[in-house]
C-alpha cells in the first residue's frame, strides 16, 4: 500500500532537499561565469593572448620563444591559443569568450571534485563547498572576466593533490606534469608531494608521472633555447601592488626611508623568487621529518599560499591558486580569503575599467585609489591561512578507506 505521506514531508525527512538546492546554488554560479564571459572581454591578458596567437599562427611557435620577450607560457598554451584563434577565425566566435572556456570547464571541474572529496564528511557539506566554491568571487571574476590560464592550472594543482592523498603518485605525477604544460608556477609543489606520496616506490611512480609533462618543453629547449631561458625561465614579472614590493614601493617617498626601501624593493625584485623555491623545499622537508602530518591538500594549499605571501612578481590572476586548493584543505579558510581576494580583484578590474562594453580593464602601472588597503588586507588574511594550515590539528576527510589502504598493491 502506499504512503500517504506527502512528497515533500519524505524529502525533508530525508533531508534531501538543502543538499540539492545547495547544488542549485553552485550551478547558479557556474551559469553566472557564462554571462560574465558573455558580456566582457576582460584584461588586457586577454588582448596579449590573442596577439600571440595571431603571431603563432603566421610565423609558428618558436618565432615568438625567440622574439617575444612577454610570452613565458608553456608551448602546449601557446598552441592552444592558435587552435582557439583558427576556431574563431572560421565561426565567428569571440576569440576571448573561445579562450575562456577551458577556465569555465576546469571550476567546473573543481567543483565536481570537492563534491567528490567533502562527501565523506556529508552530502550536505559537500553541496555547501560547492555552493561557496561557485559564487567565490576570486575564482568567478578571474575565471570568467580575467582572461589568462591560472584556473586551468589551479584546477590540474587540484587533481593532483587528490590524486596523492587517494594513493595515486603515478596518476597523480601525470596530473602535476600537465599542470604545469599551464603555467610553471606548479613546481612549487613537487616538494611538498614528493613528501606526502610515502615510500620509494610510490616516489619513483610520481617521478615517471612528472617526466612525461617535461616532453612538450623538449623541442622548444632543444631548437629555441636562447629565446626559452631569457623569456620562460627567467622571466620577471610586474611587481604588482602585492604585498612586500607593494609596501617597499609605498616607502619609496618617505624622506628618510626612500633609500633604503628602494634598494630592498631591488634586492626582492631580484631573490625574492629564491626565497619562494626555499620556502617550498622546507615546507616538504619539515613534513617528512614530522612523517607526514599534512595532507597533500593543506601543505599544496600551503605552498600555494606562501608563493603569493612572497611572490616578487604579482598579477591579480594569481589568487586562484590558493584559493582552489584551500576549499579542498579548509573551508572557513578558503571563503575567508576568497571574499576578501575577489573584492580586491574587484577592485582592480572596476578603477582599470575603460568605460566600455564589452567590459574591459586596461591594467596600467599606478595603484588605483582603494585598491592597496584592499590588498594589504587580502595578503594578512592570507598569511593568517598560512599559520592556520601549518597549526592544524584535525586533517580533512581521508579520501582511501582503510582497508583499501592496507590491500592496495602499492601499499604492500
Amino acid at each position: 500500500m502506499m504512503s500517504k505521506t506527502p512528497l515533500l514531508s519524505r524529502w525533508a525527512s530525508h533531508r534531501l532537499p538543502l543538499t540539492f538546492i545547495l547544488l542549485g546554488v553552485g550551478l547558479l554560479g557556474l551559469l553566472a561565469r557564462i554571462w560574465v564571459m558573455e558580456v566582457s572581454l576582460g584584461s588586457n591578458d586577454i588582448i596579449a593572448w590573442r596577439d600571440f596567437a595571431i603571431e603563432i599562427d603566421l610565423r609558428g611557435l618558436g618565432f615568438l620563444y625567440d622574439n617575444h620577450q612577454d610570452f613565458n607560457h608553456p608551448p602546449l598554451m601557446g598552441l592552444l591559443a592558435q587552435l582557439l584563434f583558427v576556431v574563431a577565425t572560421k565561426t565567428g566566435v569571440r576569440f576571448d569568450v573561445l579562450f575562456k572556456t577551458p577556465e569555465l570547464l576546469a571550476d567546473t571541474g573543481v567543483a565536481a571534485l570537492l563534491y567528490w572529496m567533502w562527501q565523506r564528511r556529508s552530502a550536505r557539506y559537500a553541496a555547501l563547498a560547492v555552493a561557496l566554491f561557485c559564487w567565490n568571487p576570486a575564482s568567478l571574476l578571474v575565471s570568467a572576466y580575467h582572461g589568462n590560464t591560472d584556473p586551468l592550472c589551479a584546477a590540474l594543482a587540484l587533481v593532483a593533490v587528490l590524486l596523492v592523498d587517494s594513493q595515486r603518485p603515478l596518476l597523480a605525477g601525470l596530473a602535476l606534469g600537465a599542470s604545469i604544460n599551464v603555467k610553471l608556477i606548479p613546481l612549487l609543489l613537487i616538494p611538498a608531494l614528493y613528501s606526502c606520496v610515502g615510500g620509494w616506490r610510490k616516489a619513483a611512480r610520481f617521478t615517471v608521472g612528472v617526466s612525461f609533462g617535461v616532453l612538450p618543453f623538449v623541442p622548444v629547449a632543444i631548437w629555441h633555447w636562447q629565446g626559452f631561458f631569457a623569456h620562460v625561465l627567467h622571466y620577471e614579472p610586474y611587481p604588482g601592488a602585492w604585498g612586500i614590493t607593494s609596501m617597499l614601493l609605498a616607502l619609496k617617498s618617505n624622506p628618510n626611508l626612500g633609500p633604503f626601501s628602494r634598494d630592498l624593493r631591488h634586492f626582492w625584485a631580484e631573490n625574492g623568487s629564491h626565497f619562494v623555491l626555499v620556502a617550498a623545499l622546507v615546507l616538504g622537508g619539515v613534513n617528512l621529518a614530522r612523517r607526514r602530518p599534512w595532507s597533500a591538500r593543506e601543505l599544496g594549499a600551503c605552498a600555494f599560499a606562501v608563493f603569493l605571501v612572497l611572490t616578487p612578481g604579482f598579477g591579480v590572476q594569481y589568487i586562484v591558486y590558493p584559493v582552489t586548493l584551500l576549499f579542498a584543505a579548509n573551508l572557513r579558510r578558503a571563503v575567508a580569503f576568497s571574499t576578501i581576494a575577489g573584492l580586491y580583484a574587484f577592485v582592480l578590474y572596476a578603477s582599470f575599467w575603460t568605460q566600455s562594453r564589452p567590459f574591459y580593464s586596461d591594467f596600467d602601472f599606478h595603484h588605483p585609489v582603494g585598491g592597496q588597503a584592499v590588498g594589504y588586507l587580502a595578503w594578512m588574511v592570507l598569511i593568517r591561512t598560512v599559520i592556520d594550515l601549518l597549526r592544524a590539528r584535525r586533517p580533512p576527510p581521508p579520501l582511501v578507506a582503510e582497508a583499501q589502504l592496507s590491500t592496495s598493491p602499492e601499499n604492500r
